[in-house]
């Protein structure tokens, strides 16, 4: 109906981003009207952007009603000089509305249309450049909520802004973080882990600020789970944060009533090898609870996962009394080994190179440990893992391993498998450079230097 009988030229800024929020809140993806109502606001923000940069006077991302008002007043009337007969009296009138419409921008306008976007599912790029372009330049006209909003709405849409991002840390950090409430803090460090982009300076504020303040009694449970798991994926230890983490949860833990509280909770202590152990949890106290929820409704294959790297991380620590009950146990372990992705192209290509060899290989296999494992083989009477590390095992534009994936290899060496080798992919995309046999002898020579360096 909007699209058929109102043309969107003729919503202001506000009016589009609650027409898009709507739709968002609902759940209602309407793709036509999001990618209409996206060019619309895009449009509008270029124009902005363009009159600033040819010296309009123009309102400004953070002005009040007032200031805003009294500048569209003096754009009104620089554009009117502009005409001075060199326009049709329509022309010139419908170039001052497109101008008063794109000047209506504010910072929390910005904000929300990223938000509804990425919440609805719609990609929008180009209004997402204009975006990252303005806020980069002046992210001092964002509340906390603002910034927490617009690094949330980013990272979900998985659109990438290396100098948003950066502007928003920066500009955080000068900030008491005593402005931002428990939902904008774990959202903007769920934000920052979840885009990979690395902000140490960011992380360690919010945790001082946290502990000091002794904020975490007001957290929802979901709020400080969500917390613990976003500093475990980052990789990112702060010692009093997981402490005071630790006794807020055996505080609730008689009253905690979501199994994924636990085990997102769980599962960031083990990330992070916590000095105090499972102790710190409650040991025994909290592998009951875990067993008490899980027997009160289906859990989630993650949380049974997550319990699962918890458990071993118990047996990591010899800490028996925090082992989770035998048939909770089972069930995790299950949930662990079945979790097997269909092999890559890579995994063909390594394991081919492998019988080249000769080796005996046994593909797609389960360690005793629950994890699922590429590829054991037998190499000069020793039994070797071999793992085919693709780009989901590593952090965005880096060599180091993700957390998920660190966990395994420090729990698979462990619990008794020594001999592990991986290949990196950017190591075996290397390879790929020759051609023909040229390749196939390097791929045999490559796996033949990385077996001998591990036996």
């Amino acid at each position: 109906e909007v699209l058929d009988e109102r043309p969107l030229a003729s919503f202001s800024p506000q009016a589009l981003t609650a027409l898009a929020g709507g739709f968002a809140h609902t759940r209602t993806a309407y793709l036509p009207l999001l990618e209409a109502i996206s060019e619309e606001l895009t449009a509008r923000l270029c124009d902005r952007m363009s009159a600033g940069r040819a010296a309009a006077p123009s309102a400004k991302v953070g002005d009040t009603a007032a200031e805003g008002a009294h500048r569209r007043g003096e754009a009104r009337a620089w554009a009117v000089t502009r005409i001075d007969g060199c326009f049709e009296e329509e022309a010139g009138m419908a170039a001052l509305d497109a101008m008063d419409r794109s000047c209506k921008f504010n910072s929390q306008t910005l904000a929300m249309s990223c938000w509804a976007f990425a919440r609805a599912g719609w990609a929008a790029p180009r209004f997402f450049d204009a975006v990252a372009s303005e806020a980069s330049a002046k992210p001092q006209l964002f509340s906390m909520h603002g910034l927490s909003m617009l690094a949330w709405s980013f990272a979900t849409a998985r659109h990438v802004a290396p100098a948003l991002f950066d502007a928003i840390a920066r500009e955080a950090c000068q900030r008491s973080m005593r402005q931002a409430d428990a939902q904008a803090l774990v959202s903007l460090t769920w934000a920052f882990c979840t885009a990979q982009h690395a902000a140490p300076k960011l992380l360690s504020a919010i945790a001082d600020n946290t502990v000091a303040d002794s904020r975490l009694h007001a957290f929802s449970d979901r709020t400080i789970s969500g917390l613990a798991w976003a500093f475990a994926s980052a990789g990112h230890v702060e010692e009093a944060l997981f402490d005071a983490i630790a006794a807020t949860i055996q505080q609730r833990l008689d009253v905690i009533c979501e199994l994924q509280t636990l085990s997102m909770t769980a599962w960031a202590f083990s990330v992070l090898d916590v000095p105090a152990g499972p102790a710190a949890l409650g040991a025994r106290r909290f592998s009951r609870r875990c067993a008490v929820l899980a027997s009160a409704a289906p859990p989630a294959e993650e949380a049974l996962v997550q319990l699962h790297q918890y458990n071993l991380w118990c047996v990591e620590r010899g800490v028996a009394e925090a082992v989770l009950p035998a048939d909770l146990a089972a069930r995790c372990r299950h949930a662990m080994a079945t979790q097997q992705p269909e092999p890559s192209l890579m995994q063909q290509q390594v394991s081919d190179a492998l019988r080249s060899h000769g080796c005996e290989l046994v593909y797609e296999t389960t360690s005793l440990s629950g994890y699922p494992i590429d590829m054991l083989v037998r190499w000069r009477g020793a039994e070797v893992v071999v793992e085919v590390d693709g780009p989901s095992h590593f952090r965005a534009h880096s060599h180091k391993r993700t957390s998920t994936a660190e966990l395994k290899r420090r729990q698979l060496r462990s619990l008794g498998l020594q001999r592990l080798v991986s290949v990196p992919y950017w190591e075996w995309q290397q390879l790929d450079r020759k051609k023909g046999g040229e390749r196939l002898r390097a791929r045999r020579k490559y796996i033949a230097e990385k077996l001998e360096g591990c036996t």
